[in-house]
């Protein structure tokens, strides 16, 4: 149903602005309720209504115009000049007063056309208790007035049970029991008894049912009877290796004796108990680890880190492999300029080695270099075109 003067909205808790579908003369003409509480806590700004503060989810906005119906909002004067706006105005009052009657006319409760009051799906409110035979009924007075305490417990009872139409269909077995009562209690006065000749019966026919299920698997109990004696024979040995291996998922910590083994699932290792701990069982191909708690993967040659004058050599690799750590050996250095072609000018650099460390200089030698290195050896030097001294390891 459609209006010429109001429109609803559900709010929806996060919004405070709302559509104004209609027009009005004046922003005081248009009004405002909250679940049909009138509010003030609104402005208008050019066609729409802005709330103070959002509106509570599922709360009814409605939004209506309500035209002064008590006074004209144009007064015309004898001899004063006609306007478009005021008679614009004026002739506006009357049509928007004439639209809201019929928004009004639309909503209230009236006569169908089959001579019906029609509540246009809406609730009915503020109804009276009813006095005569045909007076409307309201919820309350349903609930607390018309049906007792004991009515309504019964009805909830009738309501939770499920069968109520096969119980009505059986209307026939329903007497048959009742005709045969007196039989049926005797049985129930029994039932013990009952019930325990019916569970043996039951148990019978179960045994019997699992036997033929599974005579494949007895027929093959049967044929390898001997295996089975072999394994009763040696049962002390089979529960001894079911206490000693265990499989789970951390190491175990209680029930422990040295011998036992554990594969660790969550580290995939296989373990031994040294009697006071447990030690991974290592494979040829086993990672290195660092540390007890390292977690990465890697061989030696990988996590074995060298620097400065230290160095790894592998050999032999992909057979019998062997990781050799050296170190570079300590070399001097001594360098002079000499003369020697004796044309008193020295253009010739001299450089002086303790060969790997196998030949001495004393002090007095040491001080006559012009120059002095302590470093690793294998170090070779030169001088570049612009007299530079250049080593090279």
């Amino acid at each position: 149903m459609s209006f010429n003067a109001k429109v609803s909205y559900t709010a929806n808790g996060s919004n405070a602005t709302f559509a104004i579908t209609f027009a009005f003369l004046d922003s005081t003409h248009v009004k405002v309720f909250l679940d049909g509480v009138a509010t003030t806590a609104f402005s208008i700004s050019g066609s729409n209504v802005i709330m103070n503060s959002n509106p509570a989810n599922g709360v009814v906005v409605l939004i209506k115009r309500e035209t002064p119906t008590d006074s004209r909002l144009v007064d015309f004067q004898d001899g004063s000049v006609l306007t478009e706006s005021d008679l614009d105005k004026s002739a506006d009052q009357n049509f928007f007063i004439a639209q809201e009657i019929n928004d009004e006319f639309q909503s209230v409760l009236k006569l169908d056309t089959s001579d019906r009051f029609d509540a246009l799906n809406k609730r009915i409110i503020n109804v009276a208790d009813p006095t005569s035979a045909q007076d409307a009924v309201t919820k309350n007075y349903l609930e607390t007035v018309w049906l007792s305490p004991s009515d309504k417990s019964n009805i909830t009872t009738l309501a939770g049970i499920t069968n109520l139409a096969s119980l009505a269909s059986n209307n026939t077995n329903v007497n048959t029991v009742a005709t045969n009562i007196a039989n049926i209690n005797t049985v129930a006065s029994d039932i013990a008894k009952v019930i325990t000749v019916a569970n043996d019966l039951n148990e019978a026919v179960a045994e019997i049912d699992t036997v033929a299920t599974n005579i494949a698997n007895i027929n093959t109990v049967g044929n390898d009877i001997a295996n089975i004696n072999t394994l009763a024979t040696n049962i002390g040995t089979v529960n001894d290796f079911h206490n000693r291996y265990r499989v789970a998922s951390s190491d175990p910590s209680t029930s422990l004796d040295a011998g036992d083994l554990v594969f660790n699932t969550s580290s995939n290792e296989l373990k031994y108990y040294s009697g006071s701990q447990w030690n991974t069982v290592a494979s040829q191909d086993q990672n290195v680890k660092v540390t007890g708690s390292d977690t990465g993967t890697g061989v030696l040659n990988d996590k074995l880190a060298v620097s400065g004058s230290l160095n790894k050599t592998v050999t032999n690799a992909g057979s019998n492999e062997t990781l050799t750590l050296s170190v570079n050996v300590a070399e001097f250095y001594g360098f002079d300029l000499v003369d020697v072609d004796g044309d008193g000018i020295e253009e010739t650099l001299r450089l002086t080695t303790t060969n790997n460390g196998a030949d001495s200089i004393t002090a007095s030698e040491y001080e006559a270099f012009d120059d002095k290195i302590f470093a690793p050896s294998g170090y070779t030097w030169s001088l570049n075109s612009s007299g530079n001294l250049i080593a090279t390891f």
